[in-house]
């Protein structure tokens, strides 16, 4: 028979989070929102360059190009972009290494309260657990939790922040147009939401497979 068991909440697999780690966790959740919230502002820089070449081109086709004003406007967007660029780098980097140093630190303490309470178990308990269905276990538990809690959850966040950013950047340049985008945002997610279900099946198939090999082998 199978057995199955409850999905744990992101605060339960905290649960032995201490101080540093909750300090960590919320630098990586803001430094993730920030790196979001100032990705399409490289859309909006970007913008300004296509509109300063073009302009310079009519100049230049017109005969009334002033290169030195040229010149400024694109050292002025290129600095900018260059500016957005490190700062989004530096901030995304802050931000993943938090939340990779809070799910390595939540995964050793998981796995040294692991091993602790299988080692207090009687010699009987193990006549009904295969050490390699254990192992599995452990390992494949190990490998869920790094998924929900290390650069997967940054991401996430990223591509939230920018999400709404990006709507509010929108409709402030052009309201029209941002209507016209958003009409294809369920086809979206229904592709992102097939896609998760297709994964997650792959995934527990692969989990299947594996704790079969390791009943075998025992």
């Amino acid at each position: 028979m199978k057995t199955t068991f409850e999905a744990a909440s992101f605060a339960e697999m905290l649960r032995y989070a201490d101080r540093t780690d909750w300090l960590l966790l919320l630098l990586g959740v803001i430094c993730c929102c920030i790196t979001g919230a100032i990705a399409p502002l490289g859309s909006v820089l970007f913008r300004g360059i296509t509109d300063t070449l073009i302009a310079g081109q009519r100049d230049y086709v017109d005969g009334s190009l002033d290169y030195s004003l040229f010149a400024e406007n694109m050292s002025y967007y290129s600095w900018l972009y260059f500016g957005l660029g490190v700062i989004m780098f530096l901030v995304s980097d802050i931000s993943m290494s938090c939340l990779f140093t809070v799910c390595q630190r939540q995964v050793h303490h998981i796995r040294k309260h692991f091993f602790s309470a299988i080692m207090k178990q009687d010699m009987e308990w193990f006549d009904h657990n295969e050490v390699g269905a254990l192992t599995h276990k452990m390992s494949a538990g190990i490998d869920r939790i790094k998924d929900g809690m290390g650069d997967k959850c940054g991401v996430l966040l990223q591509a939230c922040a920018s999400f709404v950013s990006g709507i509010i950047i929108g409709f402030a340049l052009s309201w029209k147009m941002t209507l016209v985008m958003l009409i294809i945002v369920p086809f979206v997610v229904a592709s992102l939401y097939a896609s998760a279900k297709a994964s997650s099946r792959t995934r527990i198939e692969k989990g299947d497979v594996g704790l079969l090999s390791c009943w075998s082998d025992c």
